[in-house]
């Protein structure tokens, strides 16, 4: 009885279709394409464009103003807060791809910032 149930199983087994598993780059073109469709959806582009990979592979360009703008599309202010806090670290560190992003980021009217004059 017992080898029965195992050999039902086996065959039960072939007949489930098999899915393939989603690369890297099409969880990246997915994320992209529903990134508009809702909250989760829109979160998870924010990610996507602030760090540029997923599951360590490189699938899209880094971009923080759009990730700015799927972030609070999606309602995250706690995740718009630390890539700021982010942004000015590696802005105090001389990196110009920060500079670049802060003014990019002022330029659209997401932030404000105050320059203070040289003595």
């Amino acid at each position: 009885m017992l080898r029965y149930a195992f050999a039902a199983m086996i065959l039960a087994g072939l007949a489930v279709p098999v899915a393939a598993a989603e690369t890297p780059q099409q969880h990246c073109d997915r994320v992209i394409a529903d990134a508009n469709k809702g909250q989760k959806q829109a979160l998870a582009a924010g990610h996507l464009y602030r760090y540029g990979k997923w599951q360590d592979v490189k699938c899209v360009k880094v971009d923080y103003v759009l990730a700015v703008e799927f972030y609070a599309k999606a309602g995250a202010v706690s995740e718009i807060n630390s890539l700021l806090k982010e942004l000015e670290y590696k802005l105090n560190a001389g990196q110009e791809r920060a500079r670049i992003a802060i003014g990019r980021l002022e330029a659209k009217g997401y932030i404000r910032v105050d320059k203070i004059p040289a003595p």
